[in-house]
């Protein structure tokens, strides 16, 4: 499913086995349960994705206890700041927005559903200054030798002396990282145990920026992630409490 992209919107058999590998035999079974299952539908050229994707994103945007939990509080601080305000979650090595407010006459590249560069912009710069010491070592280990993590440090010193920087202040600003006139600022959204589970983001032109006090911007992003973090901690408790019951 992750070959299907703007520059290839319909895929074969052959390519699947081309660029993942697969023996004809598994390329078609995994098509063909996939298809089954609606997550794909078969084209005269191929396949392409499936109506039960869509109906998915409905469920998560209408079901997801911290997407119903954070509209408000996200509607508000748009409605109050004319910024866009995002929600995003880690998985794996992505970082992807999950919720998006999007103010007026604002253009946002990596809104909702578009993954972002691992090391680049104030949201997963936060996400990734929050990740335990061995896991974010793993992932600079990885990708050290890319553009975007030798931005931050030349080094795993450097590097992690900037992500601790980062820890510690409990927020992350950006400005032209990810599109040329906007700025981004971030908090992270932690679990009960202190681990990070995702960043509140308020993001707008740099010039709209400007019209805020910094000191406004890092109060407001840092109450609505920790808002949101006293929820989730809450709801994991609850969940445990009704598991232990049982």
């Amino acid at each position: 499913m992750d070959l299907i992209t703007p520059d290839r919107p319909v895929v074969t058999v052959e390519e699947i086995c081309e660029l993942l590998g697969y023996a004809p035999a598994s390329a078609y079974r995994y098509v063909r349960e996939l298809a089954g299952a609606g997550y794909l539908v078969r084209l005269p050229t191929g396949y392409a994705l499936g109506p039960r994707i869509i109906e998915l994103d409905l469920q998560m945007r209408e079901n997801d206890p911290l997407l119903t939990q954070s509209r408000n509080l996200v509607e508000g601080i748009a409605e109050k700041t004319g910024l866009s305000v995002l929600i995003s979650e880690l998985y794996e090595e992505k970082v992807v927005a999950v919720f998006q407010e999007h103010a007026p006459n604002e253009n946002i590249t990596f809104g909702r559903g578009r993954s972002m560069p691992l090391f680049r912009g104030a949201t997963t710069r936060v996400i990734m200054a929050h990740l335990m010491p061995k896991r974010l070592r793993r992932l600079y280990d990885k990708h050290a030798e890319s553009p975007d993590a030798i931005a931050i440090g030349a080094d795993w010193r450097s590097f992690s002396r900037a992500m601790l920087e980062i820890r510690k202040a409990g927020y992350c600003l950006s400005k032209g990282e990810l599109d040329n006139k906007n700025a981004g600022i971030a908090a992270p959204i932690l679990d009960g145990n202190n681990r990070v589970f995702g960043a509140v983001t308020i993001v707008g032109t740099i010039d709209r920026f400007s019209a805020f006090n910094d000191s406004f911007l890092v109060s407001t992003v840092k109450t609505a992630a920790e808002t949101i973090s006293t929820f989730i901690r809450g709801d994991v408790s609850s969940r445990q409490e009704k598991t232990s019951s049982k």
